[in-house]
């Protein structure tokens, strides 16, 4: 399943703040469930997109924090 959407990813792009650690400045859109992760293709939906400054975007990639925080945050959206 692909559901691409370049508007809601801009969207993402332009929050003015990472949704995990607050910082100010620039934020990319990160899947939360991304393709080889059980998303089954690009899900560019409000419920698997986070905005992330790139330390936390780096952090979630290296494992030091876990799906189960980002779902958490997602959720209090």
């Amino acid at each position: 399943m692909q559901v691409m959407d370049d508007r809601l990813l801009d969207w993402f792009r332009s929050r003015p703040r990472c949704e995990h650690c607050g910082a100010a400045g620039k934020v990319d859109p990160h899947h939360v469930f991304a393709k080889g992760m059980g998303g089954g293709g690009q899900l560019d939906l409000a419920v698997n997109l986070i905005a992330l400054c790139r330390l936390c975007h780096t952090e979630v990639h290296d494992g030091h924090i876990l799906r189960e925080t980002l779902l958490a945050l997602v959720a209090t959206r």
